[in-house]
Order: C-alpha cells, then structure tokens, then sequence
C-alpha cells in the first residue's frame, strides 16, 4: 500500500513537548499584545492569563480520569497519575472558572473575546505535536495521505493489541492524520471569525462562536479519529461516540446562547473598576500554593507551562502592589525584597525529571531563545543656545531656548543566542529583534499637551559577549528605525528645538563588567537591555550581587543617564528558565517634576545542552 507519510522516529515524546509549549507561548504572547492593545490593567490581565493557563491544565488531566480514578478521587483523596490529556476538558474547566475569574477581579465581559482567535489557533500550533507523538491518531485508512506509525507509538500498540499486525511488523497500517485535521479544524475556526467579526455585537459572543465552530469541525473530525485514541469518552453509544455526544451538545447549548445573546443584550458603557489589591494578592498566592501542591503530581513540562505565566504574573502584581503601598522614596527596597525571594527560590524549586535538568559542570553549550516586553513613559528636555554672550566663562547673558517633550513608548522583542562555555568563560553569540511604537509630545507648560508625533521603532541587534569570572566584555551593534532620547543636552543652533530625540540607523552596543558575579560586580552597559536600551535605557552604571548563587542569578542596581535610578536581575530557573526585569523609576529635571517609569521583562528558555567532553 503506497502512503506519502511516514513516521521515522518513536521518540515522540519531544515533539509533543515542544509544540506544547510553543502554542503556549504564541497564545500567551497574543494576550498580552491583546491587552495592551484594549488597555486592560496589565497586572490584572497577567494574572488572568496564569489563572486560566492553571485551569487549563488542570482541565485536561482531570477530565481524562476514568470512573475509577474518579472514585479514587473523591474517596481517598488522591490523585492519581493522569497519564492522558482531554482538550476539551481544559476548555470546560476554563469556561466555569473564568466566571469565578471575571466576578473577583471584576473584569468586563468583553474580555473573554480576547480568547476567541488565539484558543484555535493555539489548537492549530499544537496538533503537529500530537501528529508527531503519535497520539489522537486516526482509524485506519487507504487514502494516499495515511500515516504509518513505528513500534513504540499507539498506533502500532494498539493494532498490535488488536491483532492487526504481528509484533515483527516494522510500520503499524496507515491511519488518518486526525491532528493535521483538527489542525486545519483551527484555521478554519479563526478564518470564519475573521469574516464574521463586525456581525457579532454581545460582548463574549466572539468567544461563544468560536466555541460553537471548534465544536462542529471537531463532530465531523470524530468519524475519522480511533476510539481508542480518546483518553475518555471513546466508547460508542448509538452509534456515535461520547465525545460525540459532547460536542451535539455543546452546540446546541452555546447557539441557544449566542442567539438570546445577541437579541437581547444591550451594550452598556460600564467601565472597568480595579480590583481590590488583597483580591489579587490572594489569588496570586492560590495558583502559586496549588502549583507548588501539585508539583509533583504535574510533569516537568506543565510546570514549565504554568510557570511560563505565573511567573511574570507574579513580578507585574508585586510591582503594582508595592507602587500603590509603598512611599516613592523606599519603592527600590521593595522592589529588592520582592525580587529577592524569587532569587533564592530558583535553588530551591522541585528538581526536574532526571534527564530534564542539565549538569551545569557539564554543559559546553546551549542555545536560547527568548521573548520580552518593555514599556516607559518619561520626560526630557532640547535646549539650543541661540548665541552666545560677552563673557565666555559665564552663560548668564547666553540667548537660548528651551523646550521640554514627554516620551511614551512600548516595545516587543524576541531573540536566539548561541553560548559556549569552557571551563570558567562563556562566549555568547546572539540576535535580538524588536519592533514597538513610541510618541513623544511636547509640553509647553505644566498641563497643556500639544499633538503627539508618533514613531514606529523597529530594529535587529547582533551581539557577542564574553564573561570569565573577574571581567566580562560585550559588543554589538542596533540597527533599524531607532530613537535616542537626549540626557537634556544644552546645542548651539540658529532653530528652536524641534525635538529632544535623536533619530538614527544605527547605534554600539557595549557593556564591560569587573568582579565576580556570584559576590560582587560593577558593570557598565551602553544600549544593552532586551528587547531594547533605545530609546530610553541608553547609559546603565550598576552594582550587584549573585549573593553566593552558582547558578548565575543575581540582582543589580544603579543609575541611568538621566540619574534615574533602576533595579535589575537575572533569575534562573533550573538552569532552563531565564527572568530578566528592570525597573526605573525617578523625577524629570524638567521644571514640572513629573515622575519618570520604565520597566522591561525578558523571558529566556534554554535548550539544546551539549555535554563537554
């Protein structure tokens, strides 16, 4: 039988995991684009996002529970090890939850629309996994596109079970590549609601459709897929299967729901009231309390996914915090008490599976990949010395202008980099890239604001850094659409400033560090911050400690050259997981006094470990 599609590897287990994870993190990095972009509370939004990222999670191994295991459960009070996954599992529980969600955190019901696109296109990114792993397979077929399956897979062991094939047989019989199916399934899902949009008037309708869609193309889809593949719910009943049933069901509910939404709800113009902070603060320590209760019952790569949100989620609720509780003069100490624990946890988190967490004595390289966000808002001045007077030790009877300006911008990044290490040294290769908006306004007096001009940055930043022990160099260079915003320089001139921003195409990149990082260092950087130094960030002179780590981790603090001062750390998490935050806070120099913030959060995950010889 002659088949297109072959499987060559029994090691599946990989592939699930990656595209796992990378669908989590291109929906994790929608949503938040999507509330930055509908200008929801982003420490709220953050901790609504690692709030049903747990549910999910929590959904899909619950509801692959068999009867029995139910009852295990419910009267022994254990749980126990869920070795399958149900999706629409993770949907239901998510679906109830974010009710309880949306009432504690009073949240408008036009959130939930932020999910509409991003759950099937998540869905899509996913299912290549799946096909890979061999799971949520099809029922056997002649179709040129059938996919055959090696010993290891389901499918094998399952025809093997059923006596389809003989152990001997090298290839299970071709099956239906039912993820592929479900993956166009998604696609579908998000072309239809792209083409609909402007239709759907009540609010969490969008996401209502989305689910109605889903569910349809997955009815059908069902017919193709093997019983035996479902973790629950394979078991034929009237001549359609549980799941089946599940899904005429959901549609019928939701398209009785979606259309007395829409004829009967009527906008309202409510707007969102903040949460009360001891609302967040109890959440937040509820889905750091059950993740760390069930660190054990969860495997390595669903804690890196639930840490994947939580954590950030943790970093933006404590800054909001401490910026509504604590005095301006001490905000640098909490934000060093807050970051501290953090700090001492990453040597104290569960280990991971054996074989998941790298020997650092070991390593010769590794790569990395990484994502960050940065935001600030600030202001700055241009003054242009007209002409200058008689005496020319004195600028007293100098004829100048000067103009202040308000900088707002928000930047998204993502990156590789390439380190090798030999003994005590690495050198790292890496390129950044980063694309965001900025606007900068000026302000004639102390209220007025005159017409914002607005900028798109964008720009790529290849970089080399080498670190030993007691000195550490860097370089590289910042090339793109690029703004530098001026440390309030006095020019000569014969215009009145136009701007306190410098446009360019290019700009170094350099950085030198001396001491120890596990003890003590002083460092000095010039443009190196991810996603981006520019336009803000430019000079950092800094202090910080490892305060005895081994692992690399470390907090730092300084000034910038605008004499704001900032605090920064690098935190690792089981030698994978990379948090870098920065946050700057000050005064302008300008004669308004307005206060100057900055924050930017990179999130590094390392892979492909190499052992050294």
């Amino acid at each position: 039988m002659n088949t297109l599609l072959f499987i060559i590897t029994a090691n599946g287990g990989f592939y699930y995991d990656l595209f796992y994870l990378l669908a989590f993190l291109v929906g994790y990095i929608l949503l938040i684009w999507i509330g930055v972009k509908q200008q929801y509370n982003l420490a709220v939004w953050l901790l609504v996002l690692a709030a049903t990222r747990l549910l999910f999670i929590l959904g899909t191994k619950l509801f692959s529970f068999s009867g029995q295991e139910w009852q295990v459960l419910l009267n022994q009070h254990y749980l126990p090890p869920a070795t399958g996954k149900t999706l629409l599992g993770g949907l239901l529980l998510v679906s109830v939850g974010y009710f309880g969600i949306k009432k504690l955190l009073r949240l408008k019901t036009e959130t939930l629309d932020a999910f509409a696109l991003v759950i099937p296109l998540s869905i899509t990114l996913q299912r290549p996994g799946c096909f890979l792993a061999g799971c949520c397979y099809g029922n056997v077929t002649t179709v040129p596109w059938g996919v055959q399956y090696l010993p290891g897979t389901l499918p094998h062991y399952h025809q093997f079970q059923a006596g389809l094939i003989q152990a001997p047989e090298l290839y299970s019989l071709p099956v239906h590549p039912t993820q592929l199916y479900e993956a166009l399934n998604g696609l579908l899902v998000v072309g239809i609601l792209l083409l609909v949009r402007r239709y759907v008037k009540a609010p969490g309708n969008y996401l209502t459709l989305s689910f109605i869609l889903y569910c349809f193309f997955r009815f059908f889809s069902e017919f193709m897929r093997s019983p035996l593949a479902h973790a629950n719910g394979g078991t034929m009943v009237g001549g359609l299967i549980k799941i089946q049933w599940c899904l005429l069901a959901a549609i019928l509910g939701l398209s009785v729901l979606f259309i007395f939404r829409e004829k009967y709800t009527k906008p309202t113009s409510a707007t969102n009231q903040p949460p009360a902070m001891a609302v967040m603060l109890m959440l937040l320590a509820g889905l750091v309390g059950i993740t760390w209760g069930l660190r054990n019952w969860l495997t390595f790569i669903e804690l890196l996914a639930i840490n994947m949100a939580l954590v950030p989620a943790v970093v933006f609720v404590s800054i909001y915090f401490f910026r509504h509780i604590f005095l301006p003069p001490f905000r640098w100490l909490a934000l060093g008490i807050l970051v501290l624990p953090l700090l001492l946890m990453s040597q104290t988190l569960p280990p991971a599976p054996e074989g998941a967490q790298p020997d650092k004595n070991k390593i010769s390289s590794f790569s990395s990949f990484k994502v960050g966000f940065a935001t600030g808002k600030y202001q700055n001045d241009h003054s242009v010395i007209l002409s200058r007077g008689t005496d020319p030790n004195s600028s007293c009877d100098d004829q100048s202008i000067t103009k202040y300006y308000q900088q707002k911008y928000t930047l998204q990044g993502a990156g590789y980099a390439y380190t090798k290490k030999r003994e005590d040294t690495e050198v790292t290769y890496g390129l950044n890239a980063f694309a965001g908006k900025h606007q900068e306004t000026e302000v004639p007096d102390n209220i007025t604001f005159k017409q914002p001009v607005k900028t798109t940055l964008f720009g790529v930043n290849p970089y080399i850094s080498y670190n030993a022990k007691w000195v550490g160099l860097g370089g590289g260079l910042v090339v793109g659409n690029l703004l530098i915003s001026r440390e309030n320089q006095d020019k000569e001139g014969t215009k009145p400033p136009t701007s306190a921003n410098i446009k360019t195409p290019i700009y170094p990149q350099a950085s030198i560090r001396v001491g120890p990082i596990r003890y003590f260092f002083m460092d000095y950087q010039l443009a190196q911050q991810f996603p981006s130094a520019l336009p803000g960030l430019r000079h950092q002179l800094g202090v910080g400690s490892g305060f005895g780590l081994r692992n690399g981790s470390f907090l730092r603090g300084g000034i910038t050259g605008m004499d704001d001062k900032f605090v920064s750390g690098q935190i690792i998490l089981q030698n994978r997981i990379v948090l870098e935050p920065l946050y700057l806070w000050g005064t302008s120099h300008t004669p308004y006094e307005r206060s100057q913030r900055q924050f930017s959060l990179g999130l590094h995950y390392r892979f492909n470990y190499q052992g050294g010889k």
